[in-house]
């Protein structure tokens, strides 16, 4: 392959595009962040045909939300999280919600706040093989056992989470408006 035609990256890091590529399926947490960035990059392509949604754009913000969108005049943000490839016993999807870290003198720093973000997309790839998403905006999430003020980190998608979008962000409009 030319020079003038390789990928930035392949250049930067002077590896072909497959060992790039190889490099990143072979290291497990490498896949799963880069599995995350892809989800994210689905959600915002998915989240832009949205009747009423306009301005979406993904976001990388130090522990901030990952989307940013207007819906019907009203800005939001959205969270994606991946769900686990294992299910629960009667089937349900489920979220590790919480960030990847946390603060030493605060323990709670590592779970979510409803004022964090407006909706929670999950991205069901992972027991869907499909990247489709059910969503749940934040209000309704259970709130931590042991940190008041913070939301509940085991999450089981449900019957409560839609696969419509514009439900979760219709209702997300209405808390804060």
């Amino acid at each position: 392959m030319a020079v003038d035609r390789l990928h930035a990256l392949t250049r930067e890091f002077a590896l072909s595009e497959v060992e790039v590529l190889d490099l990143i399926a072979n290291a497990r947490r490498l896949k799963m962040a880069v599995r995350g960035w892809v989800a994210e990059e689905h959600l915002v392509r998915m989240l832009r045909t949205v009747p009423g949604v306009s301005e979406c754009h993904r976001r990388d913000d130090e522990g901030g939300p990952d989307v940013s969108l207007i819906y019907d005049q009203t800005p939001l943000t959205v969270e994606c999280k991946n769900v686990l490839r294992v299910t629960d016993a009667v089937g349900r999807a489920r979220v590790d919600f919480q960030r990847t870290r946390a603060s030493k003198s605060d323990p709670c720093s590592r779970f979510y706040s409803a004022k964090d973000f407006d909706v929670l997309a999950a991205c069901m790839n992972a027991v869907r093989d499909s990247w489709s998403y059910r969503f749940m905006p934040t209000f309704r999430l259970s709130g931590h056992a042991k940190c008041p003020g913070k939301l509940t980190n085991l999450l089981k998608i449900d019957d409560d989470w839609s696969d419509d979008a514009r439900i979760a962000l219709a209702e997300a409009c209405r808390v804060k408006s």
